[in-house]
């Protein structure tokens, strides 16, 4: 067999070249895109009782999230600040206002009631200078020191500028929705979003409650990002549902 002539050559070896970096590029976040499907895994821990939720595809917008989660389907509108519910198996659905805080409800000092006290955590939050690769992400890390009178809270959070800003959504989920306590999440959130710290991808949470020895722990990582089309999502309530509510 001939061998391919030296000009052929170089066009076939640019042409397979060009082939690769299409398909390198396809695999990527697309920074243009505003919907996509995120997949989150989540482990919590207890001494040497170690769970693994089910990982979870989240939808998400700027400004809408869809997900579900123990088989309700959760629709988050922070445009129109609610949330809904909603059991498709009954055809029923529950809203709840965003940022809502039931005050009718008073939190008995700790004194009184023990378990029923409430940490009101003060946060530090550090730069770590470390950086490490998680999923191909170039990620910096950071430490949050939460102190409370009965409990204390650490929370190492990586995060990256290699997704999407968009994406910073996320954040706001993941610390209000994921993280127990929406009191904590909050606050810890609000500390956090003045760092430009991008897109945060990896959490490791230990919360130590001072009447128990060993801490709890909750870890959850971004799995997979991908480009979502419009029309295979809708964020709008669904017909024909009666309103529990």
């Amino acid at each position: 067999m001939k061998l391919l002539h030296p000009f052929l050559r170089l066009c076939f070896t640019a042409f397979l070249f060009q082939i690769l970096l299409m398909q390198h590029l396809s695999a990527q976040p697309s920074k243009t895109n505003d919907t996509w499907l995120i997949k989150l895994i989540s482990i919590r821990s207890f001494g040497s009782i170690k769970t693994f939720d089910a990982p979870i595809d989240y939808s998400i917008t700027k400004s809408k999230i869809s997900y579900e989660r123990r088989g309700k389907l959760n629709i988050v509108r922070f445009d129109l600040k609610k949330r809904w519910i909603i059991d498709k198996d009954k055809k029923t659905y529950t809203e709840r206002v965003l940022g809502y805080q039931d005050t009718s409800k008073k939190v008995i000092p700790i004194t009184k009631a023990g378990l029923e006290y409430e940490p009101d955590y003060y946060w530090e939050i550090k730069d770590l200078g470390r950086d490490s690769v998680i999923n191909g992400w170039k990620c910096h890390l950071f430490v949050a020191f939460g102190d409370a009178d009965y409990s204390d809270r650490t929370v190492y959070f990586w995060s990256t500028h290699d997704l999407p800003s968009n994406l910073e959504i996320l954040n706001e989920k993941s610390f209000r929705d994921i993280l127990p306590g929406t009191d904590v999440s909050d606050k810890l959130f609000e500390h956090i979003k003045p760092l430009n710290a991008g897109v945060v991808i990896y959490l490791k949470d230990f919360e130590r409650p001072s009447i128990v020895r060993d801490p709890i722990i909750l870890e959850y990582k971004v799995d997979k990002v991908e480009p979502l089309n419009k029309m295979d999502i809708s964020f709008e309530l669904p017909e024909g549902l009666k309103k529990l509510n």
